[in-house]
């Protein structure tokens, strides 16, 4: 079984390496996957679009998971991409191949529509005061430090446009399971708005609900936890 990882805003496939080791030891190969613009990618141009770099990535996903068996997960901004890639996998005819489930993470329903006012092209005090106030960044250093804004404000304003300009289209064929982990304390979602994913499939969706804010993955251990879960409720998983 493996897990293709898709990306928050702002974060490299090197954000989840720290995963790796724990899904390995409950046999699961949790891929991360880079999108154009960072991390191993950099020299790549940054896309300001979910659907852009979903299409950018979908050859290197189709050459990853193969004939084995597979979920797709996403935190945050990852949560729209995992959502469109599965989308993409599922309407694709030529790849048999087909996701067993689709793991949303710190993420309401891909329907929710978007905010009239936007983040991603204001000053960069106002900028800062918005990541800030979501908790969207560990420390105020990436701001502090010259080199570092220099390298993440880019990327952070392409992905922010990427979420906010980012228009659902309605797709009946959307089958598969879908487990929806949320923290309690998320500024930028309810528990209303991420269980409204149940309305997007036409199989089952569960909710998780863990004690912490937007990135309570990282300080949970009971995500990794139900993830494991999740896909060991997959019959033919292995």
């Amino acid at each position: 079984m493996k897990i293709i990882a898709l990306p928050y805003a702002g974060a490299s496939a090197t954000a989840y390496y720290k995963f790796r080791e724990p899904f390995k030891q409950a046999g699961i190969e949790f891929v991360p996957i880079e999108v154009p613009g960072r991390g191993l990618k950099s020299d790549q141009e940054l896309i300001p679009s979910i659907v852009g770099m979903v299409d950018a990535i979908y050859g290197e996903v189709l050459t990853e998971v193969g004939k084995e068996p597979y979920c797709v997960f996403g935190h945050s901004m990852g949560g729209l991409l995992a959502y469109e890639l599965c989308k993409k996998l599922i309407s694709d005819p030529a790849f048999t191949n087909k996701p067993l489930k689709l793991l949303v993470s710190a993420r309401s329903t891909a329907a929710e529509p978007p905010d009239e006012e936007t983040t991603y092209d204001k000053p960069l005090d106002e900028f800062k005061e918005s990541i800030l106030a979501y908790s969207l960044t560990t420390s105020e250093q990436v701001f502090e430090d010259e080199k570092l804004m220099e390298y993440f404000l880019p990327i952070m304003r392409n992905d922010f446009e990427a979420v906010e300009c980012y228009s659902y289209e309605e797709f009946s064929d959307f089958n598969i399971d879908i487990a929806v982990f949320w923290g309690r304390d998320d500024l930028m979602s309810t528990y209303e708005s991420v269980a409204a994913w149940a309305d997007l499939t036409d199989a089952f969706c569960r909710i998780y609900t863990f004690d912490g804010g937007h990135f309570y993955i990282f300080d949970d251990n009971n995500f990794i936890d139900k993830v494991i879960q999740e896909t060991n409720m997959i019959p033919y998983a292995f």
